[in-house]
């Protein structure tokens, strides 16, 4: 999408050289229909294999299956998924669901999270940098799902074990 306001400037420079390059319209000689053709055929089997190709590469590192995760989450109508270990933009425009950043210390911020699963379901999109953060604390949890930089927790109640 970076890209994307790039594209009319292009085609009018596109348009301006073919205009030089071409005054009289499109050159019609024996070579010039066919390889013509050629590079419109090549043009659509590249837009072909594009749109065919997985969001990533490397399995596990997508963030629009990552979001597919947190939008089939039982969460109530708005309500935020909690965030500990950064921002995932792209998590919260690709799941439609609002992040919600911890504003509190570590600590107080975890506990609030383990005090919360006592009533109910509480899930945790948390960096992997920062996972160790909840068994130093001895906060239980349940891996929901995960991609390379990222992970969705069940924060458990205390009386359960960490899985």
């Amino acid at each position: 999408l970076y890209v994307v306001p790039l594209f009319p400037p292009i085609g009018l420079w596109m348009a301006w050289l073919h205009a030089r390059l071409f005054p009289d319209g499109w050159p019609t000689g024996r070579i010039a229909r066919p390889a013509m053709i050629a590079l419109a055929f090549i043009w659509i089997a590249g837009l072909c294999i594009v749109a065919t190709l997985p969001d990533s590469f490397a399995s596990g590192d997508s963030y629009v299956e990552l979001a597919q995760s947190v939008r089939r989450l039982p969460l109530r109508p708005g309500e935020p998924i909690h965030v500990y270990g950064g921002t995932p933009d792209s998590i919260g425009f690709y799941s439609g669901i609002p992040l919600e950043e911890r504003t509190t210390s570590v600590g107080g911020y975890l506990r609030a999270l383990a005090d919360e699963a006592e009533t109910r379901p509480t899930f945790l999109l948390i960096h992997q940098d920062q996972l160790d953060e909840l068994t130093d604390r001895k906060i239980p949890y349940r891996e929901i799902a995960r991609q390379r930089k990222w992970q969705i927790v069940e924060v458990l109640p205390q009386a359960q074990q960490a899985q």
